[in-house]
């Protein structure tokens, strides 16, 4: 039996998953960085969202710790994102 490289291994343990969360977070949160644009805003959502997405996937691998971590400071970002941007808008 052969061992396995590093890509496989990132295959079985999941780590798949946690990309694919990731670019399907950040297309959401890249999504609202145009939407917001267009109403004169510059936000930076989709990296927030790309975290979540992460952690997400993270979840679906058993990864609680990491994913946790990930979902948490997404979360934290994206609220603080938002509450910046809607601040902006009252400002002028």
């Amino acid at each position: 039996m052969r061992e396995l490289n590093t890509q496989e291994i990132a295959a079985v343990s999941g780590a798949s998953l946690a990309s694919i969360g990731s670019f399907l977070g950040f297309q959401a949160g890249n999504l609202a960085d145009y939407l917001t644009s267009k109403i004169g805003l510059s936000t930076n959502f989709g990296s927030y969202t790309s975290q979540i997405g992460t952690g997400i996937g993270q979840l679906c691998s058993l990864n609680f710790t990491d994913a946790k971590a990930n979902i948490a400071n997404g979360y934290n970002g994206l609220v603080s994102a938002l509450i910046t941007a809607v601040g902006s808008l009252f400002k002028e």
